[in-house]
């Protein structure tokens, strides 16, 4: 961050609303560029405002928003590795391979239907956070010349706005960044028919049903014809996913972090 500790908002105790620091600093500055003005607390969904990731106000917080790139990487270290965790090498790149592996086997199924990855023009990230997978968006498809991103946490937009401005996205693409519930209404102000590709990353994993049904309702609304949704996530088949299912105490970990587990496992 610019500034070391003393620029950084400050953290723990927040609860869903973003409270204005008490003097400009580099992050919270960079709401005022969101594409869409924050939504105020009381209009988020209630999934949403539950505790995730072992934090009680869950992504509404200046300490998810600041760890949640190192807990990427931590919690993705060892998932390219095939052998059992507790053999697995942990990768400073597991995270990175992962999406990556994603993105290449979205190009394969695109061209596999005569779709042109390098084509592909505009794209919105759906629970962009703090950009990570919008970076491997700029990154796996050369032909993208925007991307939107959209998320409920203005933290994580904040941290994203803030770590853009400091590295911007593989070949300068611009990242615009709106704060609204992707499943609602106009899914943050998108019009209809005008995107060539909706990415829903790591992300159903923490929505309820049918919210992720809505995902999908809304991408129909916002591609254009012949144009592509990308969802992928947790697969509840997997061996490594079988693996953690019989450790009670590490299921119970895990789902104790995931408010919204049972939904994607069923």
């Amino acid at each position: 961050s610019d500034g070391g500790e003393e620029a950084r908002p400050k953290k723990g105790g927040e609860g869903p609303a973003l409270s204005p620091p008490s003097r400009p600093d580099p992050v919270s500055s960079r709401l005022i560029a969101l594409s869409s003005p924050p939504l105020p607390p009381h209009s988020l969904p209630s999934y949403y405002t539950v505790p995730f990731h072992g934090y009680p106000a869950g992504n509404l917080t200046w300490d998810a928003a600041w760890e949640v790139d190192a807990s990427a990487r931590a919690v993705h270290a060892p998932v390219m590795d095939p052998r059992p965790s507790a053999q697995a090498v942990l990768s400073p790149d597991g995270d990175a391979a992962l999406r990556a592996g994603i993105s290449a086997a979205a190009r394969g199924l695109m061209t596999s239907a005569d779709v042109d990855p390098d084509a592909l023009a505009s794209a919105v990230d759906v629970g962009v956070s703090t950009g990570l997978s919008a970076r491997e968006l700029a990154r796996a498809f050369p032909g993208l010349a925007y991307i939107t991103g959209v998320d409920l946490s203005p933290h994580m937009l904040a941290v994203a706005a803030h770590q853009t401005a400091a590295r911007p996205l593989p070949r300068g693409v611009p990242l615009s960044l709106r704060h609204a519930a992707f499943e609602a209404g106009d899914g943050g102000g998108l019009a209809d028919g005008g995107v060539d590709l909706v990415n829903v990353v790591l992300v159903t994993h923490e929505c309820p049903r049918h919210v992720s049904a809505a995902f999908l309702a809304q991408a129909w609304r916002v591609l254009r014809p012949g144009g592509v949704v990308v969802v992928a996530d947790m697969d509840p088949a997997s061996p490594a996913f079988a693996r953690l299912a019989a450790n009670p105490f590490a299921l119970a970990g895990f789902a104790s972090s995931e408010p919204h587990l049972a939904h994607w496992v069923a």
